[in-house]
């Protein structure tokens, strides 16, 4: 295509719509809100000298509530007379004139003169703040140089400067010029609802950040910043720096056209250099300027009956389209037939309908559901994009409560990077008519001279979901926001990603409870995030009343999510060391010994802003663990491993569970086995689970090799015990074998179990009557770890009860920030999609 023909230029940005001017002439052609994708095209203007270019703008007038759009141009009649210029108040024989077009009516209006010189001119950095378009006049030595246009009274006026240095020229200049080459060197933007003024020194190399605190009134201008313009390795750039946003961290965004780069200074460390940001993606050179996001629709803020607003996605009969909405809003059109409109948009429509052929809005609701329940998750996610028909069936309360009552659990898969901090979760699904893996054969050395078949099954991770940051604002705050290098030639280099302390940042899970995580902080184990990783949701937790004893760092906090069938709501609970000393025995609740333990409960209802302190927890005067955190029935269960192997029982009731109903520790009565009292090293080799809604034990004996597993069918009766299998754990026709703990994750429909073992770093598959085989995860090259999870569609807002907890999403770029009416340049909120990539994420999935 023809530039000419097709190609548009940005000139400015007013209330979240953007100007575009054709670019032979700059002639403003069109207005459009870029994130609603609607545009209106503007009247022909009327004809113009084509040997100058025109300068052009847009702004919006408060009192009468309409946008306008400003052209100055130079007209073909002569000017028989002198003209003043409304600027500078010379008498000249300019010919130059301005239009203004008032979105809504269909043609320009002439209002008089237009700012000009004799010398010859440029009107840059067209800059919208209350009311008034203003410019930067690039004429030879003058002292009114920032024009301004007030769209409420429509005319042009002079905005009093700041006092600037005065640089040396000859011939001296008089008083209040400054030079032509310290115009060179300036830029004019907005920052914070202040006119600003950016004036780059060569000769100092520093850069002059100047704002006008109180509108129109020259004694407010205050010099913001004097900013050293070198990099890293004491090299600078020459040019023009344009201010693009002030944002609420102290930081400033500048473009440097020159460099083609967009420039970075923390305001919080004044001995911090500029930092040149590489935007990923763009090869060529690029534009930028500053831009706030609105989401307001160009058919709400502009009036007039002449308004026809198309769509950028639009990509046929977008008039029709036009007429009918106006039609709907009863407004009337002019130059239409209304009936003959009617008539050839329901052809259109009847037309589009035959082709297309019955939709999924054509079945009934049931049927929707029996279909969409039959898909496995990453379908159901795609689907969830497709159209607001679909995104509204599978968001639809009753059909996510139908979608988890079938749900099975799954592995739940997150990388253990130790220099990354890892957000994304892989959920695994196996296909439901097979084995669910990919089978690969190949061949061995046995021996010397023999050669055997191996298989090597293969996980395919394609379902990736993510956690939220425990500190978003820390981290979008963080001086690594703009960590760049220049070693590289010719420029600079950012760096892959920005590095960001375990400590503030990292969560850990800790269980799965009806298709919610529970998550929690690294040092301590104390929860602080409960989310949905499906539906992208999120609450953060109440702050904690108080923290583990520091007096034992090794003692950390046990916790875990879980739900009350009685009342319908969510718990998690806490369980730590005290600060406050304990002078009466209390007697534990499991092993019924009274002991001075420091240890107590919290519990927090999900919904409510605060901790119950419930009363004292399991403890040992030798340590112990809770391992396993398994949530079903009503209680969280865990597994107690003790160092005290000489109370038996201690040893006995090594099944530990807290009933949300009646906030109570129980112990429950543990499987049989021929020796009364377990080892500790016996302990060790224990895991605690659920499959299919009973609860289970995998006990893997070393000595022999075999792994049993048992289920408690009855829930809280010792003899409904059963062993389901006894399983020789060695994986492969060699007796080659992976000691330590199975962790039991999910019982399969067609019969086959999934383990995870942390020392082999694998995901484990039996199927019925055969060894175990080890999995391998494509695309996760460091450890991981895997929790059994189930998959559900159900919001956390219909889930939660109560006002004290507002639903986060983690989609969401600002949640938690404050970062909603922040100005933020056009190419950032492109960017905006690749900034999980700073944070060691793939956000394209």
């Amino acid at each position: 295509m023809r530039p000419k023909d097709h190609k548009l230029n940005l000139v400015n940005s007013c209330n979240g719509f953007l100007c575009l001017s054709e670019p032979s002439r700059n002639d403003p052609v069109v207005v459009c809100n870029p994130i609603t994708g609607e545009f209106i095209n503007l009247p022909v203007p009327t004809q113009a000298d084509e040997s100058t270019k025109s300068d052009c703008g847009f702004g919006f007038n408060p009192k009468t509530n309409q946008y306008v759009v400003i052209r100055m141009f130079d007209q073909q009649e002569k000017v028989c007379g002198r003209v003043r210029e409304p600027i500078t108040g010379r008498e000249i024989f300019s010919p130059r004139v301005a239009e203004i077009h008032t979105l809504g009516t269909d043609s320009w209006k002439r209002i008089g003169c237009a700012p000009s010189s004799t010398y010859g001119y440029k009107l840059e950095f067209p800059s919208y703040l209350n009311g008034a378009l203003h410019w930067l006049l690039m004429d030879y030595n003058i002292s009114e140089y920032i024009a301004s246009f007030n769209f409420v009274k429509d005319i042009f006026q002079p905005v009093p400067p700041p006092p600037l240095r005065r640089v040396f020229s000859w011939p001296p200049l008089r008083h209040g010029m400054i030079s032509w080459e310290t115009m060179k060197n300036m830029s004019l933007g907005v920052l914070r609802d202040m006119l600003c003024i950016c004036d780059h020194n060569s000769d100092d190399f520093e850069i002059d950040i100047w704002v006008m605190e109180k509108y129109g009134v020259q004694e407010t201008w205050t010099r913001l910043f004097c900013i050293t313009a070198t990099t890293e390795g004491s090299r600078w750039l020459r040019g023009v720096y344009k201010p693009i946003s002030y944002l609420r961290c102290g930081a400033v965004l500048f473009f440097h056209r020159l460099a083609n780069a967009v420039v970075y200074y923390n305001a919080k460390k004044p001995s911090c250099y500029l930092k040149f940001l590489k935007v990923r993606g763009v090869k060529s050179k690029y534009e930028a300027i500053a831009h706030t996001p609105s989401f307001i629709t160009l058919n709400d803020a502009v009036m007039g009956d002449n308004l026809a607003t198309l769509s950028i996605t639009s990509r046929s009969k977008p008039i029709l389209l036009m007429q009918r909405k106006y039609m709907k809003r009863g407004r009337k059109t002019r130059g239409f037939n209304t009936h003959k409109v009617d008539k050839e948009l329901d052809d259109y429509e009847k037309q589009q309908k035959l082709n297309l052929g019955p939709s999924l809005e054509d079945l009934p609701r049931p049927i929707s559901f029996d279909i969409l329940l039959r898909l496995p998750t990453k379908a159901l996610l795609i689907c969830r994009c497709v159209c607001k028909t679909w995104r509204n069936l599978i968001s639809d309360q009753e059909f996510a409560k139908q979608h988890f009552s079938c749900a099975e659990s799954f592995p739940l898969i997150r990388s253990l990077s130790p220099t990354h901090i890892p957000r994304n979760l892989y959920l695994f699904e196996p296909p439901e008519h097979s084995s669910g893996f990919d089978l690969r054969e190949h061949c061995s050395r046995y021996g010397d001279a023999h050669y055997m078949s191996e298989h090597h099954f293969h996980m395919k991770l394609e379902t990736k979901l993510k956690i939220p940051l425990r500190n978003a604002e820390l981290a979008m705050n963080s001086e690594g926001d703009a960590n760049v290098s220049g070693s590289s030639k010719g420029g600079v280099k950012r760096k892959r990603c920005i590095k960001l302390k375990p400590k503030d940042h990292k969560l850990n899970l800790v269980n799965s409870c009806n298709g919610f995580l529970c998550l929690s902080e690294p040092a301590q184990n104390d929860p602080v995030v409960v989310c949905n990783p499906i539906t992208g949701e999120f609450i953060n937790l109440p702050v904690l009343t108080q923290a583990a004893n520091k007096s034992y760092p090794k003692r950390f906090s046990d916790c875990g999510l879980g739900f009350s069938p009685m009342t319908n709501d969510y718990k998690v609970i806490r369980m730590f060391d005290q600060r406050e000393r304990v002078y009466k025995r209390v007697r534990d609740p499991i092993t019924g010994v009274e002991d001075y333990s420091r240890r107590v409960a919290e519990i927090n209802t999900m919904g409510t802003g605060s901790w119950k302190r419930i009363g004292r927890a399991p403890s040992s005067h030798y340590g112990y663990k809770l391992r396993f955190p398994s949530y079903l029935n009503g209680a969280l269960h865990w597994l107690l491993i003790d160092f005290n192997v000489d109370e038996p029982i201690v040893e006995r009731n090594y099944i530990v569970s807290f009933n949300f109903d009646k906030e109570r520790f129980i112990a429950i009565p543990p499987p049989p086995r021929n020796d009364a009292i377990i080892s500790f090293h016996k302990m060790e080799d224990i895991s605690l689970g659920v499959l299919r809604d009973w609860l289970c034990i995998c006990d893997h004996d070393d000595n022999y090799f075999v792994m049993e597993i048992w289920v408690m069918k009855k829930y809280h009766v010792q003899e409904s015990w059963t062993k389901l299998f006894r399983i020789n754990t060695t994986t492969t026709p060699y007796n080659r074998w992976l000691s330590g703990v199975y962790k039991p994750i999910t019982y399969l429909r067609s019969g086959d179990i999934l383990f995870f073992h942390r020392l082999g770093n694998a995901v484990v598959y039996y199927k019925a009557d055969e060894r175990v085989t080890v999995l391998k995860v494509c695309g996760v090259k460091s450890n991981y770890e895997a929790i059994a999870h189930t998959p559900s569609f159900i919001s956390l807002k219909d889930a939660v009860m109560g006002d004290n907890s507002p639903v986060l999403n983690i989609k969401s770029r600002c949640a938690g920030l404050k970062l909603q009416g922040e100005t933020k340049a056009l190419f950032l909120s492109e960017k905006n999609e690749e900034l999980d990539s700073y944070f060691d994420l793939s956000s394209k999935s």
